[in-house]
């Protein structure tokens, strides 16, 4: 059970991560 959780932790925060670097990305493309 732990085990299921701990790999939806990892998702949500690859998630989380990815979403945002490419929000920092698009800012950055604004900005130029």
């Amino acid at each position: 059970m732990y085990v299921v959780l701990l790999i939806v932790l990892i998702i949500w925060i690859g998630i989380f991560v990815y979403l945002k670097s490419m929000d920092s990305k698009i800012k950055k493309l604004e900005q130029d």
